[in-house]
């Protein structure tokens, strides 16, 4: 369904299966410049195309099994999964398409958000919340949070800041903090486990 966003007419929908380069372009855009991308993928020249394929990755897993939110020019995104979805398989072979020489590195980085995630049940997990660099700043992100806030009833929304300002972003929203931050050495990165809803069961990850 289709809806607008009465203060700036902006109009938030589902994504369509058929959108899914595009829908991963806009996020591999939006987080370029994270530190996390710099140390996941070294080489610059490699790094936007690895970032495409592991974001359709992502999306297709959220598509088929939760729901993929995006304004209607796709400048911002949000992907969520039920707590009972199944969780994506990555193997070593899928990994090593899609990262190339990094897949290990990707493999420890899922393993320790892994660690992170609560068990299966009733919430919701943000996946993802992205907007084009060109589109930051002008409230797309809060419309697509607020969206999803006014309807999630009693399900908490788990999810992990992978910046600082990310941190303060979702806590502005509402969410706490949710156990110790995933601290990824070598990367001078640390991601921040959150939670929405008061009641939490806090979770510990070291990678």
């Amino acid at each position: 369904m289709t809806e607008p966003d009465r203060r700036t007419a902006v109009r938030i929908r589902e994504a369509r299966a058929s959108e899914g380069d595009a829908v991963a372009g806009l996020v591999a855009a939006a987080f370029a410049d994270l530190p996390l991308h710099h140390w996941l993928v070294p080489d610059p020249d490699g790094r936007a195309s690895v970032f495409h394929r592991w974001f359709r990755l992502i999306l297709d897993h959220a598509l088929a099994h939760g729901s993929v939110e995006v304004t209607d020019d796709l400048s911002a995104a949000a992907a969520w999964l039920p707590g009972e979805a199944p969780p994506l398989l990555l193997s070593d072979t899928l990994l090593e398409w899609c990262c190339g020489p990094w897949w290990e590195r990707f493999r420890a980085f899922q393993q320790g958000l892994d660690r992170l995630s609560p068990p299966p049940g009733e919430h919701t997990r943000l996946e993802l919340l992205a907007v084009r660099p060109a589109r930051q700043g002008q409230g797309l992100g809060r419309m697509l949070m607020a969206r999803r806030l006014a309807t999630a009833h009693a399900r908490p929304i788990h999810l992990e800041a992978p910046t600082q300002a990310a941190h303060r972003f979702y806590l502005r929203h509402g969410f706490t903090d949710n156990g110790t931050p995933l601290t990824i050495p070598g990367s001078g990165t640390r991601l921040f486990p959150l939670v929405s809803a008061t009641a939490r069961a806090p979770l510990t990850a070291e990678l």
